[in-house]
């Protein structure tokens, strides 16, 4: 009996292998690979949920993946099977509010999905707060809450909450350089943001050039600086 493996707990770690490996076909644009197993990793994390695994350890890896799997259809050009896929990922972090890092992704999807109908990013401004009440001083929340300040149009903010994130890293992040460009960008700043913007490619080619988050930052400052340029 002591040889019989733990079944759920198998099942819930083959869905983490699987959504990693759709991540991975993601980001080699390998759409159809990337859709298979997604699909194939919310079916473990069902299963497992259905074997007694219904926990938050089931819970995140799952919204995760439905997140990503909407992403991956949305950019496809499938909004109508996204959407479901967000909903989806929305009820699962709905209930998780306990630790930081569930604010923290619970807000993600609220101000970064790439469906702009669904964001929220006011409601992400209120997770974010309360993440970097209970973690002060994380350079990953004080980063999203500057992330969730521009989407909801308050830039003198995100530019705060950026600084402060900047200030507490080790080494830049592309991410929020990209952020700090666009606020710059809407606060009229334009000479800083250009020179932002370059300092932030110039750092995601060298950490994570092939990180898709990353190249969705650089799609959108990209295109706001440039626009505003012409």
């Amino acid at each position: 009996a002591d040889a019989v493996p733990d079944v759920p707990e198998y099942r819930r770690r083959l869905a983490s292998a699987k959504s990693s490996l759709g991540r991975l076909f993601q980001k080699l644009g390998r759409t159809a690979e990337a859709e298979k197993f997604y699909l194939e990793a919310i079916k473990d994390f069902q299963t497992a949920q259905q074997a007694g695994l219904d926990d938050p350890l089931t819970h995140d890896p799952l919204a995760w993946c439905h997140t990503h799997l909407a992403d991956l259809l949305f950019t496809s050009g499938h909004p109508e099977k996204a959407r479901p896929q967000y909903a989806k990922a929305q009820a699962l972090r709905e209930p998780l509010t306990t630790t930081a890092e569930q604010h923290f992704a619970f807000a993600m999807l609220l101000s970064n999905c790439d469906d702009l109908e669904l964001r929220q990013p006011d409601r992400a401004i209120t997770l974010l707060l309360q993440a970097v009440k209970l973690v002060p001083g994380n350079p990953r929340y004080a980063g999203a809450l500057g992330l969730a300040y521009f989407r909801a149009g308050q830039w003198d903010k995100s530019l705060t909450a950026i600084r402060t994130a900047q200030s507490l890293r080790n080494i830049p992040d592309a991410n929020d350089s990209f952020v700090l460009a666009m606020s710059l960008q809407q606060s009229g700043e334009k000479d800083k943001a250009q020179s932002a913007l370059k300092a932030a490619i110039e750092t995601m080619e060298k950490q994570c050039p092939g990180s898709i988050e990353h190249l969705r930052m650089r799609t959108e400052a990209t295109a706001l600086i440039e626009k505003a340029a012409d």
